[in-house]
């Protein structure tokens, strides 16, 4: 289910991002602690437009746990799940 959530986000080049965004502070992947370089693929999370991650780190994350490693933001809720009516 969540893997399946990663496959539809966007692998960008982090290049790429920063010239779309030439503000940008974060060089650092969040999850691994690594520099992300211009060459690494990165996804940034539909959560907030400063949530990106190395591309591999990203999928081995929300493989274990669904929700954004920076806000906790969870990024799909499970399609049994059914609202309680209260009577």
């Amino acid at each position: 289910m969540i893997i399946s959530f990663y496959d539809q986000l966007q692998n960008i080049k982090f290049r790429i991002l920063k010239e779309k965004r030439p503000s940008m502070q974060q060089n650092d992947c969040p999850i691994c602690y690594q520099q992300i370089n211009e060459s690494h693929s990165v996804i940034q999370l539909p959560c907030h437009q400063e949530h990106y991650f190395h591309a591999e780190c990203c999928r081995q994350w929300l493989g274990r746990d669904p929700r954004c490693p920076l806000c906790r933001h969870g990024l799909e809720q499970p399609k049994e799940m059914v609202p309680l009516e209260f009577i």
